[in-house]
């Protein structure tokens, strides 16, 4: 990282300078070595701001603080951007790996055990086990927002799916 200092009525001294290297040496140890950094260090009234602008290739990050202590203001501004430096990894880590892996061909097929194979329940859902007829099955499903509807029928007094059809009329399975 190559940074650049700059000073706006302020003089920069070495222990400045050498401050100013200290805290950004993790900054510096997350990114790249082809990443530019202007820092701007300023002294308006008993205002002291420091802002740094980093440069690579692309993104562009720019953050501020500003405070009553250059050194705070410069303490503070490092550790903002490393956790903005860190969110922009990451971001960019998460967009690589949501991509679907290209496949290899297997040499040898790799068996799963039954158990990886079946998909979790994931939710549980209870009915109502009273006995009911077709019409209150389909007036009960009609009312809600569900899809199908299961009961018991009461005349033939075996389970029953009721269930709504895309042309809005419903059907019915039976054992």
């Amino acid at each position: 990282m190559e940074l650049m200092l700059t000073g706006r009525k302020i003089e920069l001294t070495d222990s400045l300078r050498s401050f100013v290297e200290d805290k950004f040496e993790k900054v510096e140890n997350l990114l790249d070595d082809n990443v530019e950094a202007r820092l701007v260090l300023s002294v308006e009234k008993q205002r002291h701001s420091a802002e740094i602008t980093l440069t690579a290739a692309g993104f562009i990050l720019h953050t501020k603080e500003i405070t009553d202590d250059m050194y705070a203001s410069i303490e503070l501004l490092a550790g903002k951007l490393e956790k903005l430096v860190k969110k922009h990894k990451k971001r960019t880590i998460d967009k690589h790996t949501r991509r679907e892996p290209r496949l290899a061909p297997a040499e040898e097929p790799v068996e799963a055990s039954v158990q990886d194979e079946l998909p979790r329940i994931v939710r549980i859902q209870h009915h109502n086990k009273r006995p009911m007829a077709e019409r209150e099955a389909a007036e009960q499903l009609r009312v809600s927002d569900n899809t199908f509807i299961m009961f018991r029928n009461s005349q033939s007094d075996e389970i029953n799916v009721l269930y709504k059809k895309f042309d809005g009329n419903f059907g019915l399975i039976e054992p």
